[in-house]
């Protein structure tokens, strides 16, 4: 048995463990899962410690008392630690494969070493971060002449009244599409209020938050272009729309400084907070782009399989990272910045009447899929 062996893999199995804590954060892990990989690494490393005290105690102290008096047993110690040798390699190159699913949404977060980065240098690392990962994927896989889910949405022969199994695949996708949409543009709206509340500035202010935010969201385009992406030119008419709904009423709120019944009280939103909360909402735009516009099907699928997937989307790919990051937004809300909207100022909650609406509409009326 080779001992040098046995000490590299262990050594490789910790490191990378320590790493993945670099991906607690990330989109793509689910929750309490890098625990559980630490946890089962843990283990391995006990159960090799174990077994090599025992085969220490047998084997290398010739100076000791004890005789090797059990055959069966000593080789049994030894059969141990190579299975844990087996194990300790299957999980290296399980933690490779995870690695490489978490990396696709661990998005660069803005707020680094206390301070927030300016808007310039934080672009460069996500487009950086794009290109080495889904602009990459997705470039290779137009090589191949893989299409994406709005493109088979628009391959159904809708023309076609007895295809009603291809009306309902395609209906039923694009309401997924819409659902999904307005779930993360109510998150957005959450995020003005939470600037509008905390920050007690103009509206120019906010609206110089939603331009940079408007800024961010373009970089998560997969082909490097928004008007080829139904998705993500969507969420980003959401944001300007927000801005001009902004300077609209924006005389109105500058002269409403009092944001609750209580009338005196001063918020405070830091850099690092809205951050946290920036971070995962981006993280969910660009689920949405990936899910609707990646090129991940070489061919046409069936309409059932079609059905299904809108179903997979809301069910299984989404609703578990949208339920954390309303999660996020209250917790922010009710604890960090203490208020509920329904003590909002009335013109306050005209304005979140005017971008709810907006949301609804653009999502709904809207229908560039066809």
């Amino acid at each position: 048995m080779d001992d040098l062996e046995v000490h590299d893999l262990w050594k490789k199995l910790i490191t990378r463990l320590k790493e993945f804590d670099n991906y607690k954060r990330s989109g793509s892990v689910k929750e309490g899962e890098i625990e559980k990989l630490q946890e089962k690494g843990l283990r391995l490393q006990g159960g090799l410690f174990e077994n090599l005290s025992k085969l220490n105690e047998e084997c290398l102290k010739p100076h000791s008392k004890k005789k090797i008096t059990n055959v069966k047993q000593l080789n049994r110690v030894v059969a141990d630690i190579e299975s844990l040798k087996i194990d300790m390699k299957r999980q290296i190159e399980y933690l490779d494969k995870c690695e490489e699913r978490f990396q696709k949404y661990n998005i660069p977060k803005r707020y680094q070493n206390k301070t927030k980065q300016p808007l310039n240098i934080y672009v460069q690392r996500l487009n950086e971060f794009m290109e080495s990962t889904w602009r990459k994927q997705t470039k290779m896989n137009r090589a191949k002449g893989y299409f994406n889910l709005i493109e088979l949405m628009r391959m159904i022969d809708l023309k076609n009244p007895s295809n009603k199994d291809g009306l309902f695949a395609f209906t039923s996708l694009k309401n997924s599409l819409f659902k999904l949409g307005t779930k993360i543009s109510t998150f957005l709206i959450d995020y003005v209020f939470l600037l509008v509340v905390a920050s007690n500035a103009s509206h120019r202010i906010v609206s110089l938050s939603l331009s940079e935010l408007k800024t961010v969201i373009e970089c998560l385009s997969l082909e490097g272009k928004i008007c080829s992406s139904l998705a993500m030119s969507h969420v980003v008419l959401m944001v300007e729309f927000f801005i001009k709904a902004l300077d609209l009423e924006g005389p109105l709120l500058n002269s409403e400084k009092s944001v609750n019944k209580g009338g005196d009280r001063v918020f405070y939103l830091s850099d690092e907070i809205e951050d946290y909360v920036v971070h995962h909402i981006i993280i969910e735009v660009l689920r949405l782009e990936v899910s609707f516009c990646s090129p991940d099907f070489p061919m046409m699928l069936t309409n059932d399989v079609l059905f299904s997937m809108s179903r997979h989307l809301v069910d299984n790919v989404f609703e578990e990272k949208l339920k954390k990051v309303e999660d996020v937004i209250t917790v922010v809300r009710k604890y960090v910045i203490q208020f509920e909207y329904d003590h909002l100022s009335k013109e306050l909650k005209c304005l979140r009447k005017v971008l709810g609406d907006g949301v609804h509409g653009l999502w709904t009326q809207q229908d560039p899929i066809c």
